[in-house]
């Protein structure tokens, strides 16, 4: 069980960790992957928020760490995806909430996803740059 407390200490060390900064933008997307027995899976969803090359959203599939996925951005009325704006990201994280699993996402290759343009991530003074 986790606590608003174990929450929190978990949000800070993630935002520590961070080299995007994520911004709070919503967009209908599709998610495809393949369940434990190959078969296809896909679900609609909406993003919860996103960075350059990742994002959260909810999902009732059965998504775990490190699995693989394809992320389409698609509109509010299509029922086919964009196949130019399809991306293929790995599960980094997940949680269970009430309405399904939350999902941290990250982008494995190509351009980011999202046509938006980034804030630059400001280091704090007592991070070293490597």
């Amino acid at each position: 069980m986790i606590t608003n407390r174990d929450q929190i200490a978990k949000e800070a060390s993630a935002i520590d960790r961070r080299k995007e900064k994520r911004v709070n933008l919503t967009f209908s997307i599709a998610i495809s992957a393949f369940s434990r027995n190959g078969d296809p899976i896909t679900e609609r969803t909406r993003t919860i928020d996103i960075s350059e090359y990742g994002c959260r959203f909810v999902t009732c599939l059965p998504l775990e760490r490190v699995d693989f996925l394809t992320i389409a951005l698609v509109g509010l009325d299509e029922i086919e995806t964009a196949q130019e704006k399809l991306g293929r990201f790995e599960v980094r994280w997940t949680t269970e909430e009430p309405k399904g699993k939350i999902i941290g996402a990250r982008q494995t290759e190509g351009d980011t996803l999202w046509d938006v343009s980034f804030p630059r991530f400001k280091r704090s003074p007592n991070t070293s740059s490597k």
